[in-house]
């Protein structure tokens, strides 16, 4: 699938908060440090030269960094996150000066960066903001997706006006961006009071599933609130709260603002799924009409949950096993309306006659 490509700038943010998880929560102590040490004359480097070197060196080395530092984040991911950015962002070309901060700028955007040195020159503290596309126009950006390799689904609004769209109405799957079909018909629940934020639900063993997250670490049993669950699922895509709530809330429902997806699958069910020991029920839930396809869910509580190990270095499986959405939602589902309405009619018709 190339739909990494697709939403480049996305993928570095959330890839930026991940690998330098310390930074984000800890700014306070960042602006502290950086008032407290870059005045200091001890060091050996400046944090502009620091920045530049990051970026212009073929091996990015252990030493520039303080021990602290790397006791938190491993320099392998401090070299993952510095080629991701040089190829998600094409070229690099230069650092400059931005307020108290620094930008680094490449072919296809900059970054906005802090940077903390200690007395010794290393780096003690490195923040990666959202980058920024270097875009003229929405014209451009529509011909730099066209031109991407696979599938490729554009919609851009403001308000009630199409600003720019490519095949807007294309389906595509979207990856854990579905949860917040999950988020929607929760709150829906709230707001309607069915349920509210303070109910209290039990972790089952049988709704853990494989990470991302940290609730398939807890113990069996153990009590969370809807909030909490709903907190965890959108702020690090916990996949154990997520199936726990879509338990709660029932498939059902959330197929209701998700016709495509029918079933809708937990994380858990598509892991089991698509496991190397389960490939011959895969095949046959592909298959399989949506009644079947039920069914075949309800016997996959019986089957363990696969190691996360399976899914390491592969390349992706039974890429139509996931959930699919289109950008142009609201268009794709009036006219899913009309064509079942129009089939219920044509059904009813015949029974008459």
């Amino acid at each position: 699938m190339y739909q990494h490509n697709i939403s480049f700038l996305v993928t570095i943010l959330l890839t930026t908060n991940l690998l330098f998880p310390q930074l984000a929560v800890a700014d306070a102590r960042l602006q502290t440090q950086l008032k407290a040490e870059i005045p200091v004359q001890a060091t050996s480097i400046m944090p502009k030269a620091a920045l530049e070197r990051l970026f212009t060196s073929e091996q990015i080395q252990s030493e520039w960094f303080a021990p602290e530092f790397l006791a938190q984040i491993p320099i392998e991911k401090v070299r993952k996150i510095i080629a991701e950015l040089k190829s998600q962002l094409l070229s690099y070309k230069a650092v400059q000066n931005n307020d108290q901060d620094y930008l680094v700028i490449f072919t296809q955007g900059s970054v906005p960066t802090k940077i903390v040195l200690n007395s010794k020159g290393q780096i003690s503290g490195l923040l990666f903001h959202p980058p920024q596309g270097k875009i003229a126009s929405l014209e451009d950006a529509i011909a730099q997706f066209k031109a991407l390799p696979g599938q490729v689904s554009v919609l851009v609004r403001e308000g009630k006006t199409t600003k720019a769209a490519l095949n807007p109405e294309t389906p595509l799957a979207v990856g854990s961006a579905f949860k917040l079909a999950v988020l929607k018909v929760l709150k829906s629940e709230i707001i309607s009071g069915k349920r509210t934020w303070k109910d209290v639900v039990q972790l089952g063993s049988s709704m853990k599933s494989l990470p991302s997250g940290m609730l398939q670490k807890w113990p069996d049993g153990s009590y969370l609130t809807v909030q909490t669950l709903a907190a965890l699922m959108i702020s690090i895509s916990d996949n154990t709260a997520t199936d726990t709530l879509i338990n709660l809330i029932g498939r059902q429902a959330i197929e209701s603002v998700s016709p495509r997806n029918r079933p809708f699958l937990t994380t858990r069910e598509v892991s089991v799924l698509k496991a190397q020991e389960n490939r011959d029920l895969l095949k046959r839930y592909q298959t399989s009409n949506e009644t079947q396809r039920r069914a075949i869910l309800k016997g996959l509580t019986k089957k363990p949950l696969p190691n996360v190990s399976d899914f390491k270095d592969v390349n992706p499986v039974a890429l139509d096993v996931e959930w699919f959405f289109t950008a142009d939602r609201r268009k794709a589902e009036g006219r899913r309306q009309k064509a079942e309405g129009k089939k219920n009619f044509l059904s009813a018709l015949c029974h008459r006659v």
